[in-house]
């Protein structure tokens, strides 16, 4: 059975120590989390940079590629669009 997208950003901050974050309305995943993500890692972003394009430096950064199924209408990140950053997670802290 496949996960839900707060399932895969509760496993992202497992590994990596922080916080859980919850999802919005439509399990939409906040800024916030990506930012947290991003700064865990020492990734660089710009703080205007939309929720996709945060995704994406965590996805490249850990060797993934970023595909234009990782995001939806909305500037929202999919649920493969997680599980891309997840794996990416897990490669950068050598898991």
């Amino acid at each position: 059975m496949s996960r839900t997208k707060k399932e895969v950003m509760d496993s992202i901050c497992l590994n990596l120590g922080i916080a859980q974050w919850e999802t919005s309305t439509g399990s939409t995943e906040p800024k916030g989390f990506l930012i947290a993500v991003a700064d865990s890692l020492g990734i660089p972003y710009e703080p205007r940079e939309s929720k996709p394009a945060l995704a994406k430096r965590v996805i490249e950064s850990g060797g993934e590629i970023w595909l234009p199924t990782h995001e939806s209408e909305g500037a929202t990140v999919t649920r493969s669009g997680l599980e891309a950053m997840e794996r990416s997670v897990r490669k950068l802290l050598g898991l």
